[in-house]
């Protein structure tokens, strides 16, 4: 199963802007060393950044958000390692933060037929909750 988004690029970055308004998005775009279908990819080199942020809660809205409009069916309570848009582009969610989010036990990873898909575990359910209080209540 592919998971495309019925949306362009520039819809996907205008989306993330409005959830989130510093520099670095948390979607770049695929490049062609990146193995997002790869578990042990999303791993290697941890950070040390904090899961309770203005970007990581931004960013699992947004994962979240475009997942619901995946085709041919949407996601709940998971997102595609490889989001496929409309026009061709793929992109990605930040590795960054999907090293936070397995770190502090928020999101687990399995296969949808060869895609990679990041599923919520129950903390990252209630994060998720709390992420969506905090990016729509500003």
């Amino acid at each position: 199963m592919v998971v495309r988004i019925e949306m362009t690029e520039s819809a996907v970055r205008k989306i993330a802007r409005q959830l989130y308004s510093g520099d670095s998005l948390p979607i770049p775009s695929l490049k062609p060393e990146d193995r997002p279908q790869e578990p042990d990819w999303w791993e290697t080199n941890p950070q040390d950044e904090s899961s309770i942020s203005d970007r990581q809660y931004a960013a699992m809205r947004l994962y979240l958000y475009l997942a619901s409009k995946a085709k041919p069916r949407p996601l709940e309570n998971c997102f595609p390692a490889q989001f496929d848009c409309a026009g061709g582009i793929s992109l990605r969610p930040d590795k960054a933060i999907i090293k936070t989010f397995f770190r502090d036990g928020l999101v687990t990873n399995y296969k949808l037929g060869w895609q990679l898909v990041f599923g919520l575990t129950d903390a990252g359910k209630a994060y998720a909750k709390h992420a969506g209080d905090r990016v729509f209540r500003t």
